[in-house]
């Protein structure tokens, strides 16, 4: 006969609260004196009470205490998870059934005060659903009540910019304080126009770029200029009195988008004749080159730059000898001063071809030396893979549906890009948050799929084998195309720390999650323990 399953005592408490909530009697205090008031009542010992404040439901991700009693419910400390109403803990179906799914399988069960949840049977799996899919459509539709809000306003000319835009102020207005407008900011405003007037003199993006750094002058949120900031700004019509707003068109596809801009009832920072300038100039510049140089560079993102250990990009040079033979050089120079200036860093040029090469031979000798054969060969041919297989499948498919969430997360900046919520500026630096992110996930489930594979596939390799294919490895590496070699080199490489003299010989190589398990400072051969680090070293 089985024996009855035992229920953990200890029980997680989650409460959360978004900022438009907090007046609706949805505060923090208020869930947990009933979630309290519930475990004394019901002699239920509390493991211990999440909290997250003032952040919204629409997605697991960005949410550090759930995220932290996920950690705790795979660490099996409670026995159960307990919260006022099904959509504190989320307002997102998939998000919903992702933890329904993590908790059945760990035993733990959820229960809300509010609403009824029949355990483990279909009918309450139906429920579970059924509100899940109501909490996500009341966010959706408070969403796009919102949006349909904010472009009403935009069609009549009023702002909906807040304080982000530099020059701008949003408050109330001195004569009437029930009134808010946007207001001229004097000293800003003198930084705009001085950006246009530069503009229209010949100066390009860069040189502003520096200009303003090197004097003092900052963005609205403190911080130094760049240049994709500085193109944003002679872009934005808001300067010139305007405001933009885009907006689906019924007889036009769900992706396409109509843009309009209409007087503001702002004022403008800008002439007419200063922006019809500005922005003719911007249509002349922006013509792309006829001659383009093609080449693929295989290291960005992984080399750092020496002086502040940002990512370094690829840039070229070009140079007329006077025998009219034309000379191109490619460096890969700190993207920090590529676009903040000589103010944030250094160029540090590195030449492309140098370290390109020297990357190529150290993959070289780690591959093909003795002792990488050795561990190499112990692994593949001496010992099989003991790895639990369903564990490995399961956390594949966790893997899975992490990484899912992260591209429709990208989906949805995109779509707050195309709306006009989000400045170049910051999409990027999501986008660059959210691919940082993703990375050690990719990595990690190439290397489960790999283990999979040879879990079900094991069959016994001879040690020349091993050589055989590591010498093939070598020789196909060489000969691939360039974005295959960029492609091999990021789930290998972590990232490549070059020193501040700039001598590539004495650069480091940090390996990656991929290459983890061969003992890297046992492959001393020819000094390659010093070139060759983990991220632990």
């Amino acid at each position: 006969m089985d024996e009855p399953v035992k229920v953990k005592p200890f029980a997680a408490l989650y409460v959360r609260v978004s900022s438009e909530e907090q007046v609706k009697g949805f505060s923090l205090e208020a869930q947990r004196e009933e979630l309290l008031h519930y475990c004394a009542l019901h002699s239920i010992h509390v493991y211990k009470l999440y909290a997250d404040e003032g952040i919204s439901g629409k997605s697991i991700t960005g949410r550090p205490a759930l995220q932290q009693l996920l950690h705790h419910a795979k660490q099996g400390e409670f026995g159960q998870v307990i919260f006022l109403r099904m959509n504190r803990l989320a307002r997102n179906l998939p998000d919903l059934l992702q933890m329904s799914e993590l908790f059945q399988s760990l035993g733990i069960r959820m229960h809300s005060l509010t609403e009824e949840m029949p355990p483990d049977t279909p009918i309450g799996t139906f429920l579970l659903q059924m509100r899940g899919a109501a909490a996500q459509f009341e966010r959706e539709q408070t969403a796009e009540n919102v949006k349909l809000g904010l472009r009403q306003r935009s069609k009549q000319g009023k702002w909906n910019c807040g304080n982000i835009v530099l020059g701008y102020r949003w408050g109330s207005d001195r004569k009437d304080s029930s009134i808010s407008k946007a207001e001229i900011v004097p000293n800003e405003a003198e930084i705009v126009k001085q950006i246009f007037e530069w503009y229209a003199a010949g100066l390009g993006f860069k040189a502003i770029t520096n200009r303003l750094n090197k004097s003092g002058a900052r963005t609205k949120k403190g911080k130094l200029f760049s240049v994709n900031g500085v193109r944003n700004i002679l872009r934005n019509v808001n300067y010139a009195g305007k405001i933009k707003y885009r907006t689906r068109e019924p007889v036009k596809s769900k992706d396409q988008q109509t843009e309009y801009v209409v007087t503001g009832e702002h004022m403008a920072i800008i002439s007419k004749d200063l922006w019809d300038r500005v922005q003719y100039q911007l249509k002349e510049r922006s013509r792309p080159s006829l001659k383009k140089i093609e080449r693929v560079y295989l290291l960005p993102g992984l080399l750092k730059c020496p002086s502040c250990g940002s990512g370094m990009i690829p840039i070229h040079t070009k140079r007329r000898r006077q025998s009219g033979e034309l000379i191109v050089r490619h460096y890969y120079v700190c993207g920090r001063h590529h676009n903040r200036g000589s103010k944030a860093c250094r160029p540090n040029h590195i030449p492309a071809d140098e370290i390109e090469n020297w990357i190529a031979k150290q993959i070289e000798k780690l591959v093909s030396s003795t002792a990488a054969l050795n561990q190499l060969s112990t692994a593949i041919c001496g010992k099989k893979n003991s790895q639990n297989h369903p564990d490995l499948i399961r956390e594949l498919s966790d893997l899975e549906k992490e990484l899912n969430m992260l591209r429709q997360r990208k989906s949805r900046c995109f779509e707050m890009f195309e709306d006009d919520y989000l400045s170049k500026e910051e999409l990027q630096e999501k986008l660059r948050k959210l691919d940082t992110a993703s990375e050690p996930l990719i990595l990690r489930k190439t290397e489960l799929e790999q283990r999979i594979a040879s879990t079900n596939n094991f069959t016994v390799v001879k040690s020349d084998e091993v050589q055989k294919a590591l010498t093939q490895f070598q020789s196909l590496f060489l000969q691939s195309q360039p974005e295959q070699q960029k492609r091999l080199l990021k789930t290998m490489i972590e990232k490549i720390v070059v020193p501040t003299d700039r001598q590539i010989e004495n650069s480091i190589i940090y390996g990656t999650a991929a290459i983890a398990h061969l003992n890297i400072t046992a492959v001393s051969e020819k000094g390659m323990s010093s070139v060759w680090k983990t991220q632990s070293a």
